[in-house]
């Protein structure tokens, strides 16, 4: 990642966002090398065949077999029941001798939360209903389902015998929980839903209070005790950290647990963290909830929270240096150039610092300055960026070259002890956020959500969405887009046809571009006949140069809307030289525009949106032509792609502006359509990133958690490929679809992670992530600020 760095070397206040009607404030931090755990033995056993329990989970080192809760007492079915993220990073339930259920999710998003309810029901009639995972309110899709092995009988949990959180069985940890828990419930007796625990608000998957009976061994943990004695059973009270506060006292023991290990990140809350699958030089080492990190030798790490806007601080504590080096260095880094390598940095070392010290970055984004202190003291002032080029920065900390290891812990407001290493002082920032060790300077805030702008957009699906649907070759109404879509995109998944892009502009009656053809508009015979509030009507198949529904295939259809009908009279306006007309979305940063061309590529045309659009797609609709792409991401200059092709870039001759953009074909009176689009904060994204050739690939910060993506390599001969969450709807995605071609979806190479803030490549293919340059357009399914892990 390009990166900039300057200067080398309480109280639990927390707000969370309106959006949340109820709030979780704070968490248990746990570190498995601590070997961290709560443990309780109930008197008497509780009801061993039905339960229900219920977390939120923020995943920190997620490199290893880690316990999440068991029950042992003994090497047996009946005596010995656990779940973990495994080694793969699946989730799996299972006894002494079997593995009852194993995710084909894999959970390696350590930047959001999870929401994981397991119900258990020994007694149901369908192996299916007796034992469900579900993951963020949806039941999750196994890769392992032994689920007809649970019989009817007494299993391990809720047995009046050790029962454990964190730590897959006692004496000889396997490995303890690397993370935060939140919201702990479990409740005795019965099995439930997560509509329990949760519901559903703008797409967002968010806490709710539990109002039912715990049962006789159920609990709730909440972790507003910060003391680490054990309250005695049947007293209910909030003092310890394992204190239950369902009311019936079942209250957990402490072990390898600190005051200092409750924390402020929480699900209606969530915090900044070093990030560890960012594409990073060298090896860091994490720990301590993703807080602590060991560096050495040109190595770096970023943190998740990206920011465009806006007064952020935070504050590092600078724990020990290989020979006193003080080769350390902090500052930000440019959250949109991922792969540089540690490149184009800027350093500065003037001063030094020992163990104990606590250093600060306050960094004012839209002045493009920063200040470095050292105990509280500025020593750099006014440092001015701008000449970087950065829009959206994260926080960065690297090491020099031979530094030997440094090793540091981060505070972005969440703990001002520094994991306990000091006494907490509670210093908050000016909207009452955080727990800082000294106070923020005046303005300047935490990198936690609830201080993040409000985006624009909160449900990604109101302006895009995918709808999956199977061909009947006849007439049927496909719904379930959530709005009447201005640009319909469709692709058959399980056969090779032509792609077919239906808009509002050119009418939805069966006019058919294709994206893998150079062919003029075809007015089909079948295809999309029209559309209808909350989505569009097949009749019939095309088949001239696409097709949309044929008999028993599957099929993907992308929707955008459009919106407001614009047009121009260029020479009334003197906006562009040539007349245009269409629709168009501000609000999403998309229009659809009509012209005919005039013989030149110097005429200019509206767009119809507020700023200029860093893609341009322009297609002639009379003629045999290429597909035009327009960007200027690549490199800087302006530049074109051909959707239909593999073609690298060439170098275009003119570009787009905030008003306008330039019409590339010289035939004059041919009909046109373009179709414009710009990122907009939290919800789409254009960008480009370098390969890193390899296996654990490159990491792209969108600032969302993505619902649709295409890419493609831009200085190399490559396919355009298209990814999305309704084909993929967990970790890892495989379905992809290449644009340029005909050819029916594949699904063979495990490709890439959506994640709550980016896109990991999990591939060295080189179609996605060689040591080449690629291009990217992104859509959201919901903003960082309040996306789930994925």
């Amino acid at each position: 990642m390009s990166s900039l760095f300057g200067i080398g070397g309480g109280g639990n206040v927390g707000a969370s966002s309106s959006f949340y009607p109820y709030s979780i404030d704070q968490s248990l931090r746990f570190e498995d090398g601590d070997s961290a755990y709560l443990n309780r033995t109930p008197t008497s056993a509780g009801n061993r065949k039905t339960w229900t329990w219920s977390s939120w989970v923020k995943r920190g080192n997620i490199s290893s077999f880690q316990g999440l809760f068991a029950s042992r007492s003994a090497l047996s079915d009946a005596g010995y029941m656990y779940t973990a993220f495994i080694t793969a990073d699946n989730f799996q339930f299972a006894s002494y001798s079997t593995v009852f259920a194993k995710t084909s999710q894999l959970f390696r998003d350590s930047s959001a939360w999870y929401h994981i309810v397991i119900a258990f029901d020994a007694t149901a009639a369908a192996a299916a209903d007796r034992l469900k995972i579900y993951v963020n309110g949806s039941e999750a899709a196994l890769s392992t389902d032994n689920r007809s092995s649970i019989s009817n009988q007494n299993y391990a949990f809720n047995q009046a015998g050790p029962h454990y959180i964190s730590g897959r069985y006692v004496n000889s940890w396997g490995s303890g929980f690397d993370g935060y828990l939140a919201e702990i419930n479990v409740i005795d007796g019965t099995a439930l839903t997560p509509a329990s625990f949760g519901e559903t608000k703008d797409g967002i998957w968010i806490p709710k209070a539990y109002s039912g009976s715990y049962g006789t061994n159920g609990l709730y943990l909440t972790f507003q005790g910060t003391g680490t004695a054990t309250t005695s059973q049947g007293t209910t009270a909030q003092t310890n950290i394992g204190d239950d506060q369902s009311g019936t006292g079942n209250n957990f023991a402490v072990s390898g647990l600190a005051s200092s290990d409750v924390v402020l990140d929480s699900p209606t809350n969530n915090w900044c963290t070093l990030n560890p699958i960012d594409d990073h030089d060298g090896t860091p080492v994490f720990s301590e909830g993703n807080l602590r990190v060991s560096i050495e030798d040109n190595a770096e790490s970023f943190g998740t929270f990206g920011v465009s806007s806006g007064k952020w601080y935070w504050e590092i504590r600078y724990v020990s240096s290989a020979s006193n080096n003080n080769k350390i260095a902090l500052g930000i880094a440019d959250a949109d150039n991922p792969n540089n390598n540690g490149e184009h940095n800027y350093g500065h070392q003037s001063t030094t610092y020992a163990a104990g010290d606590i250093l600060a970055v306050a960094v004012d984004v839209d002045n493009t300055t920063f200040t470095f202190y050292k105990n509280n003291s500025a020593i750099e002032t006014n440092t001015d960026w701008s000449s970087k080029g950065f829009t959206t920065i994260v926080p960065l900390v690297t090491s020099a070259n031979n530094a030997g290891e440094e090793v540091c812990i981060f505070n972005f407001g969440q703990d001002s002890s520094f994991a306990g290493a000091v006494t907490a002082q509670g210093n908050s920032d000016d909207n009452g956020v955080g727990d800082f060790y000294y106070s923020p300077p005046s303005g300047f805030l935490a990198l936690a959500s609830s201080n993040l702008p409000e985006p624009a957009i909160i449900d990604g699906t109101e302006n895009f969405n995918t709808v999956l649907y199977t061909g009947n070759g006849g007439t049927q109404t496909i719904t379930g887009v959530g709005f009447q879509p201005d640009l319909t995109w469709v692709k058959g998944r399980s056969i090779a046809q032509g792609h077919s892009l239906y808009d509002v502009i050119r009418g939805y009656d069966y006019k058919v571009l294709s994206s893998d053809s150079t062919s003029a508009q075809v007015t089909e015979t079948g295809g999309v006949s029209a559309v209808a509030s909350d989505g569009f009507t097949l009749t019939g198949n095309n088949t001239i140069i696409g097709g949309s529904n044929s008999s028993g295939q599957t099929y993907a259809a992308w929707n955008w809307l459009a919106g407001t009908a614009f047009s121009n009279d260029a020479s009334a306006t003197g906006v562009g030289t040539i007349d245009s007309s269409g629709q168009v979305n501000t609000k999403a940063g998309f229009s659809i525009v009509s012209y005919v061309a005039n013989g030149t590529n110097t005429g200019t045309v509206a767009h119809g949106l507020s700023i200029e659009p860093k893609i341009v797609i322009q297609k002639n609709r009379s003629a045999a032509s290429d597909w035009l792409i327009y960007t200027d991401l690549v490199d800087g200059s302006d530049d074109y792609l051909l959707l239909n092709s593999t073609a690298a870039k060439g170098n275009a001759a003119g570009g787009a502006t905030a008003t306008v953009f330039n019409s590339w074909d010289r035939t004059s009176g041919n009909n046109m359509i373009a179709y414009c689009f710009h990122s907009v904060e939290g919800y789409s994204k254009i960008g480009s990133y370098t390969g890193n050739g390899n296996a654990d690939g490159t990491f792209i910060f969108t600032g969302f958690r993505p619902a649709w993506v295409i890419v493609k390599a831009s200085n190399k001969t490559e396919n355009w490929f298209i990814f999305d969450n309704k084909r993929d709807t967990f970790n890892v995605a495989d379905h992809r679809q290449v644009v340029n071609t005909s050819a029916a979806e594949s699904d063979t190479l495990d490709t890439l992670d959506f994640l709550s803030n980016g896109i990991k490549f999990r591939t060295n293919n080189t179609a996605f992530n060689g040591s080449y340059e690629y291009i990217y357009l992104a859509f959201a399914e919901s903003p960082f600020k309040f996306a789930n892990a994925r």
